[in-house]
């Protein structure tokens, strides 16, 4: 069944908020005490939460430290995140296409729903999506599937019909438990071996495949 729906991820699947991302991160480090992480360790935690992903940098189990950082992190998003954001070249003529050929579009990242809709209203972008959902948007984040779900359900379509397009494992994992189809893209830090224990309709090297991919259906 061809879908009806697309549902993406953003940070390396629409564009890219690394610059700001590493400002906001290393900020909410170093007011934990911590020294400057690298920008390779930071970006390899991109699509986690910010709790994972400050488990996953330090190692510290601290529920209590692992908040302070989600804290920190957003705080200095307010000031540094939109403006350090981007989108890939192409994405704005792809989002154009997809709406003019009858596909409804949304976005389900782990990023804050706030960061997300600066971004879209800078750009020019938000036009394009019917729903935007952030990780404070649901009650758990990736990989849980409420917000995948929450889109289906929303947009009153069977599983079939909502594809969901991301870059990273916790996306496909994202997708596997709403058991929705997925496509995976390589524009991130994941390459393309580590998508294999999942059932992807397609690995795309660049959101350029997606239109051929959708036409091929």
């Amino acid at each position: 069944m061809k879908p009806t729906g697309i549902a993406f991820d953003y940070d390396y699947t629409l564009g890219d908020s690394t610059k700001g991302i590493l400002i906001c991160a290393n900020e909410a480090l170093s007011r934990l005490g911590w020294p400057p992480f690298s920008a390779e360790q930071i970006q390899k935690t991109i699509g986690m939460s910010l709790k994972e992903t400050y488990r996953a940098l330090t190692g510290d189990p601290s529920p209590e430290h692992a908040q302070a950082y989600h804290l920190y992190f957003r705080e200095k998003a307010q000031e540094v995140m939109a403006p350090n954001a981007s989108f890939y070249p192409g994405a704005a003529e792809l989002l154009k296409q997809l709406v003019e050929e009858g596909y409804l579009l949304g976005i389900v990242t782990s990023k804050q729903r706030l960061q997300i809709e600066k971004i879209l209203q800078l750009h020019h972008l938000r036009p394009y999506f019917e729903t935007v959902l952030g990780g404070d948007d649901v009650s758990a984040e990736k990989p849980d599937p409420e917000g995948l779900l929450r889109v289906q359900s929303e947009w009153k379509l069977q599983p079939q019909q909502l594809l969901y397009i991301g870059d990273s494992l916790v996306d496909a994992k994202t997708a596997q438990r709403a058991a929705l189809p997925f496509v995976a893209v390589t524009t991130g830090v994941t390459p393309q071996e580590a998508f294999s224990p999942f059932p992807c309709c397609a690995i795309l090297n660049s959101l350029q495949e997606l239109l051929p991919f959708l036409e091929s259906l």
